[in-house]
């Protein structure tokens, strides 16, 4: 049988909780900054839990969603799962990534397609699978405009060269990256096939962008250039 893959081993929460805890960091807390993609969720997920009693998924659900009526979801109920549509994993856009990446670090495509099965879409791997409406995704980042998000959502925690990235970061503590596009000040969040949600305080602006096909982030930003003419918004 051939073994797990990395999208697979996610789906059981207190077995990649338990892995986290005995792993031994690659450098000396504090000393360094690399993004965990896949397992941020489990960190963060394992401290509300003990520290609240639910899920994130839940708190996320009750506190956040439902109170503002968002339709994003972290864990989707039975009721939605008819609404997830599936993500388009081009052998194309593989091969791609492949070839400029050398092959290090590509996922496998046949592991990434474990994300459109129900069991993916049940669990709560809060780091890679919310779901989301765009509507639902911006009014997350319009919430945070008007304030009705829980406080230090946009605030920095930690600056540097980001050693798994490889590039210079500005992590807020709501797992948002704030950076400079088209001169304003952003903070948002992209995601592996050009997803993208951000709110721009300098603009007054919040939006979302959700593909069903892996890509690039080239539609986004033309999408990006429209929007800012329409609202009469010039880029600083």
């Amino acid at each position: 049988m051939p073994s797990p893959g990395t999208f697979e081993l996610l789906l059981d929460g207190p077995a990649a909780e338990a892995g986290l805890a005995a792993a031994e960091p690659d450098w000396p807390p504090g000393t360094a900054v690399g993004e965990h993609a896949c397992t941020y969720g489990h960190l963060v997920g394992g401290l509300v839990r003990r520290l609240d009693g639910r899920s994130i998924g839940r708190v996320i659900a009750d506190d956040l969603a439902r109170p503002l009526g968002l339709d994003v979801h972290v864990g989707v109920g039975t009721a939605d799962l008819a609404r997830c549509v599936d993500l388009g994993l081009p052998e194309r856009w593989w091969a791609e990534r492949r070839a400029r990446d050398g092959g290090a670090g590509v996922v496998p495509a046949g592991d990434v397609a474990i994300v459109n099965t129900k069991r993916w879409r049940r669990a709560e791997v809060a780091a890679v699978n919310g779901h989301a409406t765009a509507r639902g995704l911006a009014g997350f980042w319009a919430a945070l405009l008007d304030g009705a998000l829980p406080d230090g959502v946009d605030v920095v925690g930690q600056r540097g060269r980001d050693l798994v990235l490889g590039e210079d970061v500005a992590w807020t503590l709501g797992s948002a990256q704030v950076e400079h596009r088209l001169g304003s000040l952003e903070v948002g969040m992209g995601g592996l096939g050009g997803q993208y949600g951000c709110a721009r305080p300098d603009d007054g602006l919040a939006y979302a962008f959700l593909t069903t096909e892996m890509g690039t982030f080239d539609r986004l930003e033309r999408i990006e250039a429209v929007l800012y003419g329409c609202c009469g918004v010039a880029p600083a």
